[in-house]
């Protein structure tokens, strides 16, 4: 089910990267691979984390990931209605 989920929110977020461009290639490269590098980052940090605090530790790192995803969408759509 959590999966179904992961999958559903991937292709929607795809589908806003690839139909909000002119280039379509470019956005796509850049949305695989920062989804890429921002699991991996996660997860790096995950591992230590459980190893110090336990579960608490690795929710604090997802919480932490959301809070700087969230800003660094807020501050892409600020800029994109100043324009």
């Amino acid at each position: 089910m959590i999966t179904d989920a992961l999958v559903a929110s991937h292709v929607a977020n795809q589908t806003l990267a690839l139909t909000t461009t002119s280039a379509p290639a470019t956005a796509n490269t850049a949305h695989v691979v920062s989804g890429f590098a921002g699991g991996a980052l996660a997860s790096a940090a995950a591992g230590p984390a459980f190893g110090h605090w336990g579960w608490g530790g690795v929710c604090a790192v997802a919480g932490v990931w959301l809070l700087l995803g969230w800003l660094s969408a807020s501050a892409h759509s600020d800029r994109s209605v100043h324009r």
